[in-house]
């Protein structure tokens, strides 16, 4: 068993290349780490001496493992090559925090969640800004998002500041970006989202919540239904 030690700070999140070289960390910087032994190789944030202004939210590493992007509480999203530990581009187009960054599954774009309201869809590499929606719900933001397998789905996460209100999820066409559906029933009961995930084939979303419920909905011609629920 390996162990990573990063003493003193919160991590926030990890992730490992298909090839199983690194393990990259996320928290007031972004340290790669052996896979094997748990030695630290290297601290990105070194690179860019303003990189430190908030802590380092979410982290992806492309599946061959040469590409990092990273999101972060001061609002920037960046691409990486791990390999030769250089910053190749720098997203500032968000306004507040980047909760979440992920790849789409042919790892052509990039789509962000931002507690400013917004997720964004990203050509990766190039950094063009393709698609923009506004995911503003009162007093919510998208907490994280993900494109579908099939690439045709943008499936977020949507989460309200407060525990006393339901998150919900939304699901999008990724062409038009418009809603086709809002994930949520029980009058409010499903509570609290604390991640969402989507099966290999696309055809399940899986949620876990604060009232230690794992829903499981069933997609049927896009369209998903509640089909178990299970309790801890």
């Amino acid at each position: 068993m390996t162990e990573v030690n990063d003493p003193h700070q919160e991590i926030n999140n990890v992730s490992i290349p298909s090839n199983n070289k690194y393990i990259v960390s996320a928290s007031k910087s972004i340290k790669i780490w052996d896979f094997i032994t748990g030695d630290l190789i290297h601290q990105l944030n070194d690179i860019d001496p303003n990189f430190q202004k908030k802590e380092v939210r979410s982290i992806k590493c492309t599946q061959d493992g040469k590409y990092l992007i990273s999101g972060s509480g001061d609002s920037t999203i960046k691409t990486w090559n791990i390999e030769t530990r250089e910053l190749v581009h720098t997203f500032k187009e968000h306004h507040r925090g980047v909760s979440d960054v992920s790849f789409s599954p042919d790892e052509k774009y990039v789509i962000s969640s931002s507690w400013d309201k917004t997720v964004k869809v990203w050509e990766f590499l190039k950094g063009d800004i393709l698609k923009t929606i506004v995911a503003n719900y009162f007093e919510s933001s998208p907490y994280s998002s993900m494109i579908s397998p099939d690439g045709n789905q943008i499936i977020s996460h949507i989460s309200f500041g407060s525990i006393n209100r339901p998150s919900m999820v939304k699901i999008w066409d990724f062409n038009t970006t418009k809603l086709l559906q809002t994930l949520i029933w029980k009058n409010g009961e499903w509570g609290q989202i604390n991640s969402v995930k989507i099966s290999p084939k696309g055809n399940y979303i899986i949620s876990c919540s604060r009232n230690e419920m794992i829903n499981i909905c069933l997609s049927l011609d896009y369209y998903y239904e509640l089909i178990n629920e299970l309790t801890n």
